[in-house]
């Protein structure tokens, strides 16, 4: 028989991944299923197809996670292969088996590094609920008994570990608790690739305030990179909404994220209050018209 249990650990929020760097987490998991489609096949002789094929997929399926939308991706369609397979296989078992977390299962603690609430989170809830190498292999062992086919594994009652997987990768609670430093606590500005300029003007000094803030750095140049910095998506979002609150005005995460210094962050928000004033007046021109034409009418 085969067993298949690579796989690569997911990197950040999508906004940020590239092509090539979802890519590579999708590979493993994606470019194995036509060889193994082949293998299986009636196209095979009988004497060299495997009796048995086992494709390790991941719970992150049923539940998602913070940052993972790639590895999701990927167990997925290794999901919709292996019950294809089932049905085109003609003497393989074909068995995917979607595993909850392993109490040793710390290979993807690197993508969440950066995140270290998050981390901590679910580190914790992988301890409680974690599954044990023995108890693991032995259940392998039964699967491997009772035929084709796909199957969930976790330590608890499927409800119950959607909402506590759910508690543990809270977004908005995570978020919540990122908070600015005040300016006597703050760390000297590092060395850095961009040389400190400081703000020209009163928006650019109050958002590189937020961001020294949240960074914890005593001065922040308008051309230094948020992440250069030290910055995370998790501090980036909170740190987002404090200044939509500083400046009144609604933001979206992702103008951080594609404009990730002050100097640029500010300039977008300028663009971006600019054509919400032209649509508000473009808006406003069209409602007159309507009601001119329909006062004609009448």
């Amino acid at each position: 028989g085969v067993v298949h249990s690579a796989g690569l650990p997911a990197g950040g929020m999508a906004q940020r991944r590239t092509i090539a760097e979802a890519g590579a987490v999708l590979a493993p998991k994606v470019l194995a299923m036509g060889p193994f489609a082949e293998l299986v096949g009636p196209a095979t002789p009988a004497d060299e197809r495997p009796e048995l094929l086992v494709l390790y997929s991941s719970a992150v399926t049923e539940f998602g996670g913070v940052g993972e939308g790639d590895y999701c991706a990927a167990n997925a369609v290794l999901n919709a292969y292996g019950s294809a397979l089932t049905a085109v296989a003609p003497s393989t078992r074909v068995l995917s088996v979607a595993w909850g977390p392993w109490k040793h299962d710390d290979w993807q603690d690197e993508g969440l590094k950066a995140a270290d609430g998050l981390a901590a989170q679910v580190r914790e809830y992988r301890d409680q609920f974690g599954i044990t190498d023995e108890g693991g292999c032995e259940l392998l062992d039964r699967l491997l008994a009772t035929g084709p086919g796909c199957v969930l594994v976790l330590r608890q009652p499927i409800e119950v570990a959607r909402r506590g997987w759910s508690e543990a990768i809270n977004i908005d609670s995570l978020v919540g608790a990122a908070s600015a430093a005040p300016p006597g606590q703050r760390f000297p500005r590092p060395h850095l690739r961009t040389e400190y300029v400081a703000p020209r003007n009163d928006r650019e000094e109050r958002i590189a305030q937020t961001w020294g803030g949240f960074l914890g750095i005593d001065k922040v140049g308008i051309h230094d990179p948020f992440f250069d910095l030290g910055g995370n998506s998790l501090v980036g979002i909170a740190m987002v909404h404090a200044i939509e609150k500083e400046l009144g005005i609604p933001i979206a995460p992702a103008v951080l994220f594609e404009h990730p210094t002050v100097a640029a962050f500010a300039a977008a928000l300028e663009s971006t209050e600019g054509a919400q004033q032209v649509l508000d007046t473009s808006s406003a021109r069209g409602q007159r018209r309507r009601r001119a034409r329909s006062g004609n009418r009448r």
